[in-house]
């Protein structure tokens, strides 16, 4: 309902609260109104400029791989984010938010990410380009907005 809506858009959705939060807090056929206001949005393939996310090869590795120039990433930031994840010597793709519609929103903090996010990312500026492992995985994330 949201995708393809022009930013200055309002869009109001009605339903049974089961749709929405599972019926938690409210009986499950109770009518839930949602109004949502469409501040911007980002292209499904957003991305650092001229840059697309790459397929690490060879050993799983951590670090900055593009220095960004944008604001400062801080703990409990909001980030907008393209991610590819990976895993495995022959690097097989096991996440990619392109391939789930395009650019996610992040809360930098414990259980909201994974910790190595946290870790990887705060510090870092807007435009960073950044590959984090945990285990066999490794994610490389592109840092395209605060919010």
């Amino acid at each position: 309902m949201l995708i393809g809506r022009r930013a200055g858009s309002r869009v109001m959705l009605v339903g049974p609260a089961r749709l929405a939060y599972g019926g938690a807090g409210a009986g499950q056929d109770d009518p839930l109104v949602l109004v949502f206001d469409i501040l911007g949005g980002y292209p499904p393939d957003a991305r650092l400029v001229g840059e697309e996310l790459p397929r690490l090869a060879g050993p799983a590795r951590s670090g900055t791989l593009i220095d960004g120039s944008g604001r400062q990433v801080g703990p409990g930031s909001t980030v907008v984010v393209q991610y590819v994840a990976t895993r495995g010597p022959g690097r097989e793709v096991v996440a990619s938010s392109r391939a789930d519609g395009g650019p996610r929103a992040f809360v930098l903090k414990e259980g909201a990410v994974p910790s190595e996010w946290v870790e990887g990312l705060v510090g870092k500026r807007v435009g960073s380009r950044v590959a984090v492992t945990r285990g066999s995985v490794v994610t490389v994330i592109d840092i395209i907005d605060l919010v």
